[in-house]
């Protein structure tokens, strides 16, 4: 499980999940405040891509106003390696 967020009027509870390949996927469940989970959770949108992201507050998922908002972060560097002279 990647993130969790609750719907804005706080019905329903999704979470990204992903199996560690080229997928993830977001899963959303009902839920009554006063009595827990409500019937079986559902996939509700299938991305053809795998999240690079660690959980922390920049890569948070939300939902409002009947979206759904993931921040896509990709990191890229690289690494220049020389051989110095003696004396430098």
């Amino acid at each position: 499980m990647l993130s969790v967020f609750w719907a804005e009027n706080g019905s329903r509870l999704y979470w990204v999940a992903s199996d560690g390949q080229a997928e993830a996927r977001i899963v959303g469940q009902l839920f009554d405040p006063e009595r827990g989970p409500k019937g079986a959770s559902a996939e509700v949108y299938q991305m053809d891509w795998s999240p690079a992201w660690a959980s922390s507050e920049i890569t948070r998922v939300a939902a409002a106003r009947g979206r759904i908002i993931v921040p896509v972060i990709r990191v890229q560097s690289d690494l220049w390696m020389a051989k110095l002279g003696k004396g430098r």
